[in-house]
């Protein structure tokens, strides 16, 4: 049996061994079973087979360290690209995947990965299979892009105490997402469901493909024929992937949801998945997580400040969590040098009094027995208000940091804010920051009980749901223009960040907030997972398409003129616009006449998004004359005035030339 045929063979009849057997082994396994590659890439996954059929055990950093020599030859680049050229889409998803996880593992391969990458991006749209790359969910390239996402803490192996009742309820999971069902996992806020979910997955993920999966409609049915599971966590605020759950039967999805929420959802959602709830956490597990924590952190204690903790964590794991990691800052600073059962007292008991608690302490004082906010709290508390309206709780730090730049007054110092923001969980990847518990929501809405709720309602109050939605608005148009600098600056450090507001742009808002520069970036950059992530939200979107949107109101209004001369009876459907309309307008002037708008016509433009469309369209359909249609004419023809100017000027030029 020759060398391809061996390899092909074995790969095929072990699915599972580029888990198995470490991170860059699909690389080899890919590029030999196509028939092409470098010597030293066959050389490799041949003695993979060989080590196998030996029984001998091969090292993941022995497979690492040789692929971290390998992917910095160029004669190996060139094999891979024409390995993906033969094989297609069937060795473009694979290969993709393990080069992302070999630059995830070592950092220091990242220049020759980037490099691969964007030349397989070329190959693939060469061969015109590059949107195909594009999913709806994300396979993790490690461990550590799932506590980001999940929000948990990166030392949670360390700590994890997974008991018979827990496990009981892992293993039930397991075995109907196996059998095609969709599992649900209820519990009280910080019972800990999300570190279920995780525990579920590392089971899962030892013998199937597991994804995160993106909160879109686009959301289908492939990955059941690829057999790949998907994750995703509080189903409550991923409603766009339960809509598609829904109405196109999808399978083999694993979530989250409060228990005390579930029966409020509707019926065809819940009949969708198997509900599995945790149990109670009893004393002495919570003993256990609670010594596991402290002995993660190198923290001293004194005898007593177990039962302490077990007493006030009031049966939440995550309460245990923030406390630890509170006492291990005030430990780093000098404050305290051993744990005290005193000190453990003096928290807050339960994890709603806890996430209360931050807030008091931080943003208020105690007035006699009255919390007034502090001076320069009320900008934060407004930052949050508008923060609890993201989807998940979160968005791009450019964007919470705009939010509160635009509620600030000059003389608010940002310390608060900053100290508050220590309490977020942020994600790298991504750039944002996000409610380390969603509890935190439930304080700001006033869902609990607490001296610092009544406050904080009147403030929500005041400020109205439309002047939040305003805030929020006006800062996101604010951070593009900070994003776009920063990228113009420094092309690559400022591409990642450009691309991640963009994808929260869409993600909290809609297409048309985002910035046709990012549009064309992501188009540029499909092999980076935050342009997989925004064209998994959006679909694939160009330039173009966006423009398209915009002339696609004008078309809808003939249309709809004409419809309402056949027929007055029938209830028509009045289209919006584009929230942005005038900046997208105002960035095609400015694109089109290649200089700085002259002062009339850029407060013309601006003008623009004031304009009400749907008034011109509904004018339009009853033959009145509109006077916002008038002035939309008038700015037309100062553009084309413009343009011919232009236009003229460097014909001169050319002509002198």
């Amino acid at each position: 049996m020759g060398l391809k045929e061996a390899i092909t063979n074995y790969f095929a009849t072990r699915p599972r061994a580029k888990k198995v057997l470490g991170i860059a082994t699909a690389i080899a396994a890919n590029f030999a079973m196509v028939g092409s590659g470098s010597a030293v890439l066959a050389i490799a996954a041949g003695s993979i087979v060989k080590a196998h059929e030996d029984e001998q055990r091969i090292r993941s950093e022995q497979l690492i360290d040789f692929f971290k020599e390998a992917i910095q030859d160029p004669a190996v680049r060139d094999s891979l690209k024409e390995a993906v050229k033969e094989g297609g889409i069937a060795v473009a998803v694979p290969v993709t995947t393990a080069i992302n996880q070999l630059g995830a593992s070592v950092p220091e391969t990242g220049q020759f990965v980037d490099t691969m990458k964007s030349d397989l991006t070329v190959v693939l749209q060469e061969l015109g299979i590059l949107y195909e790359m594009l999913s709806y969910y994300e396979i993790p390239d490690s461990q550590r892009r799932i506590v980001n996402v999940w929000r948990l803490p990166h030392y949670l192996d360390d700590v994890l105490v997974i008991e018979e009742a827990r496990r009981a309820v892992i293993e039930s999971a397991v075995k109907k997402v196996n059998e095609g069902e969709n599992v649900v996992i209820l519990g009280a806020p910080g019972s800990g469901k999300t570190t279920v979910l995780y525990a579920i997955w590392k089971e899962l993920d030892k013998e199937r493909d597991t994804a995160l999966v993106w909160d879109t409609k686009d959301a289908t049915k492939t990955h059941e024929k690829e057999g790949v599971i998907l994750f995703s966590d509080d189903l409550p605020e991923t409603k766009e992937l339960a809509k598609a759950i829904v109405e196109k039967d999808i399978r083999g999805v694993i979530t989250t949801a409060r228990e005390q929420e579930w029966s409020r959802f509707p019926i065809d959602l819940r009949s969708k998945f198997v509900p599995i709830s945790l149990p109670n956490i009893s004393d002495e597990v919570m003993t256990k997580i609670a010594e596991n924590h402290l002995k993660s952190q190198g923290i001293l204690y004194v005898k007593g400040v177990l039962p302490a903790i077990v007493d006030s964590a009031q049966g939440s794991p995550i309460y245990v969590r923030y406390l630890v990691e509170e006492i291990r800052a005030e430990i780093k600073s000098g404050a305290i040098s051993k744990l005290s059962v005193n000190r453990v007292k003096q928290a807050p008991k339960g994890m709603t009094d806890y996430v209360a608690g931050i807030l008091a302490r931080i943003l208020f004082e105690l007035d006699g027995t009255i919390y007034r906010p502090r001076a320069g709290a009320l900008p934060v508390i407004k930052t949050l208000l508008c923060l609890a309206d993201q989807p998940n709780y979160e968005t791009h730090e450019v964007h919470l940091n705009q939010m509160f730049f635009a509620l600030k007054q000059p003389s608010d110092s940002p310390g608060p804010f900053n100290a508050f923001k220590q309490y977020l969980s942020r994600d790298p990847q991504f750039f944002s920051l996000q409610f380390m518990h969603d509890t935190l929501a439930d304080v700001l809405r006033g869902k609990v009980d607490h001296p610092v709720v009544g406050d904080i309602r009147m403030v929500a109050q005041e400020m109205g749901v439309s002047g939040r939605r305003e805030i929020e608005s006006r800062a996101l148009d604010e951070g593009w223009e900070h994003v776009k600098a920063e990228y113009e600056v420094d092309k690559t450090g400022g591409l990642e960040p450009l691309l991640a507001y963009a994808y929260f742009s869409a993600k909290n808002f809609d297409i048309s907030r985002i910035d046709a520069i990012a549009l064309t970036l992501a188009n540029q950059h499909l092999e980076n997972p935050l342009s997989q992530g925004l064209f998994a939200l959006t679909g694939p979107i160009t330039e173009k398409e966006l423009e398209k949107a915009v002339a696609d109101i004008s078309e809808k209004a003939t249309d709809m003129k004409e419809t309402s001369k056949q027929s007055t009876s029938d209830p028509l459907e009045v289209p919006r616009a584009p929230k942005d309309l005038g900046r997208i307008i105002q960035e095609r002037v400015k694109s089109t006449l290649g200089e700085e708008l002259d002062k009339e016509l850029s407060e013309n433009l601006a003008s623009i998004g004031k304009i009400d469309i749907t008034k011109i369209i509904d004018d339009a359909m009853k033959g009145k004359k509109s006077p916002e249609l008038e002035k939309l004419k008038e700015l037309g023809d100062s553009f084309n005035k413009k343009k011919r100017k232009k236009s003229s000027t460097d014909d001169a030029n050319e002509e002198e030339s």
